[in-house]
């Protein structure tokens, strides 16, 4: 067999670990000198003893340097007419995009690409994802990881493998190889392409690191990016072994939520993300560190003064509800635990839903199930989220609606009413669900259920009950 050498040889032993199957492969390619060299290196390798048939190319047109990227398009064309690969091209409006989203250029077209490639892989089934990270690339965002402040998990910088839980594994062959090896490749073996002109434009933070920072730090050590990419190794094995850690003491702490919650709205097992007992954090040394690490867990964006401000009031704990609202969750300090919620139920719509009949009724995130039985069950079961109601005392039409300040209700056992934010109370509903909390009332504008916590004492089912109004959320 032939004894590859050089690039060649690192992308050839890099394939053989990580294609673990026969599934097709997936190629990022700009047309720049990185993804060209690897393109150049995959056709050589796509002889009938390797990949013959499984490669294709996928490249995006940003839209962000008007005939250029016309350029680069046709460029990247030509070449898998060359090699003989299937290409996926798509254009997009990168610059509204990141207008729309609020994101710069950089992380828009990011955005952009990934998706596309997730999509791509969907439809066409792609197994594999091939990108041209190199090894300059890597201390570049190692380096920007750091100034960002993205904690020990930035330290990871590039991974040469990455699986998100779905069916497209990213791979990148190249990510221990520098710049330099690169180009002098393409040089060898007199490869063209193309040369994108906003890598000189240092308004863009990763041009800044590549065009001066790291200049500057090889004047100290020559050797920098494979020293940079030397400590990226050391730290994620640092990190792998924190990991393994941090998960046995996050998974003894954390309370079980696979069944909380459903006798109190459902709406836990779907929104509360973690609960962590206050003296848990507390018997730490370093409390930041924890609630960084329960963040993490969840994917939740934070800055560290986010993490300082929760901290203090883990430490202080004064026995009050504290908030922290974060970028699409909410962390709270109460009854002595610290609960991680998913933000996206506090999006409730302030309208209401009429009942006339039977039937399914959405008032977002809910949707309430209400149905007539003909048939009065011999004994009455408390059953998760279903609350039973005399048909003759429920007067239609009935509204669903969120409960709002004033309201009043006759708890099931209850003589006199009480407010549903006592009520609430006394079944330790976490603070934030009081806000979207539904209520049904009647033609009289009486409440006379909070699905699926209890009935009003007026609608109970009787011996003399012939016909029973069944509600519950689904």
């Amino acid at each position: 067999m032939l004894q590859r050498q050089g690039i060649v040889a690192t992308v050839e032993t890099f394939l053989k670990r990580y294609l673990t199957s026969d599934g097709k492969i997936l190629v990022g390619v700009s047309g720049g000198v990185d993804s060209t060299v690897l393109l150049h290196i995959l056709a050589t390798l796509s002889s009938p003893d390797g990949y013959k048939g499984r490669f294709s190319v996928a490249h995006m047109n940003f839209c962000l340097r008007g005939v250029e990227s016309e350029g680069d398009e046709a460029f990247v064309k030509e070449l898998c007419n060359t090699y003989g690969f299937a290409l996926f091209t798509k254009r997009v409006d990168t610059l509204s995009f990141a207008k729309e989203r609020g994101l710069s250029v950089e992380m828009a077209a990011r955005e952009l690409r990934y998706d596309w490639f997730k999509e791509l892989a969907k439809k066409e089934d792609f197994a594999y994802l091939l990108t041209a990270h190199n090894a300059n690339d890597n201390a570049e965002t190692l380096i920007l990881n750091l100034v960002r402040g993205t904690g020990r998990h930035g330290l990871n910088a590039i991974r040469q493998m990455r699986a998100d839980g779905g069916s497209l594994v990213v791979l990148r062959p190249l990510l221990s190889v520098e710049r330099s090896e690169i180009e002098n490749y393409a040089k060898e073996h007199n490869l063209s392409f193309r040369y994108d002109r906003t890598n000189s434009d240092n308004v863009y933070a990763r041009n800044l690191v590549r065009n001066k920072v790291l200049p500057l730090l090889k004047e100290i050590n020559p050797s920098v990016i494979a020293t940079l990419n030397d400590d990226i190794e050391r730290f994620r094995e640092e990190n792998e072994e924190i990991d393994s850690i941090v998960s046995k003491e996050l998974s003894e702490a954390e309370s079980d939520l696979k069944d909380g919650g459903a006798d109190l709205l459902g709406l836990k097992k779907r929104y509360l993300k973690a609960v962590v007992p206050v003296n848990f954090l507390k018997s730490k040394s370093n409390v930041k560190f924890w609630i960084a690490e329960i963040l993490h867990k969840y994917n939740v964006s934070f800055a560290g003064a986010d993490v300082n401000d929760i901290a203090e009031s883990v430490s202080s704990d004064s026995g009050t509800t504290k908030f922290f609202i974060l970028k699409g969750y909410t962390v709270t300090i109460e009854r002595g635990e610290l609960r991680l919620y998913d933000n996206s139920f506090l999006n409730a719509a302030s309208d209401s839903v009429e009942i006339s009949d039977e039937g399914e009724f959405e008032l977002p995130p809910y949707r309430l199930s209400v149905r007539k039985l003909q048939q009065v069950p011999l004994q009455i079961k408390r059953e998760k989220g279903v609350l039973l109601m005399d048909e003759s005392k429920v007067k239609f039409p009935l509204r669903l609606r969120f409960a709002k300040e004033g309201d009043r209700f006759s708890p099931f056992g209850l003589k006199g009413s009480k407010s549903v934010a006592d009520f609430l109370n006394s079944k330790k509903l976490d603070t934030l669900f009081k806000s979207v909390v539904p209520v049904v009332e009647d033609a009289c504008g009486t409440i006379i259920s909070i699905p699926p916590v209890e009935i009003t004492d007026g609608c109970k089912i009787t011996e003399s009950t012939l016909s029973v109004i069944e509600t519950k959320l689904v």
